[in-house]
This record gives C-alpha cells, structure tokens and sequence, in this order.
C-alpha cells in the first residue's frame, strides 16, 4: 500500500526515508551525510601533507631540494643513489696527481684531532761552501722579486746610489740625474734593496728634514716618508764636488760656502826684464778677489 511505502526506510537497492549524519567514521549504509560531514571530508582531503599531518603531497625531481613540504620521486632517489656510491667508490680509490682521493698518512705528515693534515718540515742548515742549505739574498749583490725570482745584480751594486762624472748628456741605462729629483722604489727595486740593507748610512737626511738642513747637505739622499716609497737624490747640479774622509771636519754630503782661497803667482817683463810676483785672495759668488803687484794692488773683476 502507499502508506506502508512512504514509511519505509531508504536503503542501498531502494528508496525511503533516510536519517542525516554528519559523522566522519561512521560506515553505515542505511545513513545519509550531512552537508556539513561532506566539507569535513573535503577539507581533509584537499589539505598539503606536511611532516606532522597526512595530505596531498607535490613531487619533487631534483636531489638538490631542501623542501620540507614536497616528496622526492623514484627518480631522485635514484640520482641520489648513485651519487652516493659514486663518493663511495671515490673514497676507496687511491689520489693521484690527476685526481683526488684517499692517501695513506707516511713518516713527516701528522693528522691533528680535527683531521687537518700537517707536514713536518726538517730545520734546514744554512748553506755553506761545502754543503747545501738555504741562502738570503744579501741586497746588494743578489735580489729576490716581488715574484720570488732570484737575480744577480747587473751592475756593481757598488756604484748603486753613487754620483759620478759621465762622458755625456745622456743618461746611460739605469741611472737618474743627481739633481734632487724623487725616484720611487717601485721603478728601480735594486735601490730599495740597497736602502733596506743600510746601503746610504751616513748619507741619508730625516724624510722630515727642515728646509735649512736640505741646503746644508745638497749630496745626501732623502726618503720621503717614515715608510717611503722612495728617496730624493742628492741635488748636485751647480755644485763643486769636494772629497770626504774621516776626519774631515765636516758630515759627508754637507754643503759648503765659498771661502777666500790665497794663491800665488808671477808674470815677467823680458824688455826691461822685471819679474812680477802676483799674490790673490779668491772671492766668492763670482765677485773676484784681490791681487797684489809686488807692492801695489788692484781689484779683479
């Protein structure tokens, strides 16, 4: 009848009456969900998996990921593998001088606590006529570059630093006028060796020498700083070269002022044969000086 089928309840091969549920677990047949249950569902199921929940997952090919929310594939574990015992091979094999790998630990190498490795070098005795050692350039007749190249000197490090007469106008190789100008370390590195040994003692004014004590020593060498990256030459040009020696009186490179010189001297008058002795005082700044005529004196021009 049709009130006996309108009452009877639904089920999964016929219609009915059905009770709504909006429960998640539950696995019955004879219940229909709620809307509510199916957004529960779908919520839970459209949810990224992460590392302490389930969820839907994105794959990832690379081996270089550090993603914490994507999951490698089978083809990057692969890679990875192989990677992997590829170092592992790599590790077992012997280093050569073409290619890294393992290398025993023999007599003069030492491995700290840390694993750094440490090579043990044996003092070496300096060199001597009849044995093998190290040497240091001495500056002066031997140099080392800023490359490290060692290098005989090309010209007697004797002259190095030393004014000298030439035979012409023109500068010869490796020399500089003696004319107070500067020269940098950086263009003749003989000298700043020569300098480094000590080569100008004596010679050598303070970088920060007064105007006054520049004049007075024109033929001494000058750095230009405490720390210089060069000297001024001595500033010669004009100038009377007079010699130096040990107990001279006066600093070597100092400069001296004219002083009176006396000289003596005749001339002879064969036609009324009379002698004439000559005796002179020798000015200064080119002012002349005094010469006696036997007993009568003039002024020279």
């Amino acid at each position: 009848s049709a009130h006996a089928e309108a009452g009877r309840a639904a089920s999964t091969t016929s219609s009915g009456r059905v009770q709504l549920s909006s429960a998640l677990n539950s696995d019955s047949e004879a219940l229909a969900a709620t809307p509510k249950a199916v957004k529960a569902v779908y919520s839970e199921a459209v949810k990224s998996a992460s590392l302490t929940q389930a969820g839907r997952v994105k794959l990832n090919n690379t081996v270089s990921s550090t993603s914490a929310a994507e999951a490698a594939t089978a083809n990057a574990v692969k890679t990875a593998y192989d990677k992997a015992c590829e170092a592992a091979e790599a590790a077992r094999t012997p280093a050569t001088t073409d290619r890294p790998g393992v290398v025993r630990i023999g007599q003069g190498i030492d491995v700290d606590a840390n694993g750094l490795i440490s090579v043990e070098i044996p003092a070496v005795p300096l060199a001597a006529p009849e044995r093998a050692g190290l040497v240091q350039p001495d500056g002066v007749t031997t140099f080392v570059s800023p490359d490290g190249i060692l290098s005989a000197a090309t010209l007697d490090p004797g002259w190095i630093g030393v004014p000298r007469y030439g035979r012409s106008t023109t500068l010869p190789p490796n020399h500089c006028w003696a004319n107070g100008d500067f020269v940098e370390f950086a263009d003749w590195p003989e000298l700043k060796q020569v300098y480094d040994a000590g080569g100008f003692a004596g010679m050598l004014l303070p970088w920060d020498a007064s105007s006054s004590t520049k004049a007075a020593n024109l033929g001494k060498w000058r750095p230009d700083a405490a720390n210089p990256a060069g000297l001024y030459t001595p500033n010669v040009t004009g100038q009377f070269l007079r010699n130096w020696g040990p107990g001279a009186g006066t600093d070597a490179g100092a400069w001296q002022n004219h002083a009176m010189q006396q000289w003596y001297g005749f001339f002879y008058n064969s036609e009324y044969n009379i002698r004439y002795n000559l005796i002179g005082m020798s000015g200064r700044n080119g002012s002349g000086g005094l010469v006696a005529y036997n007993n009568l004196s003039v002024l020279t021009i």
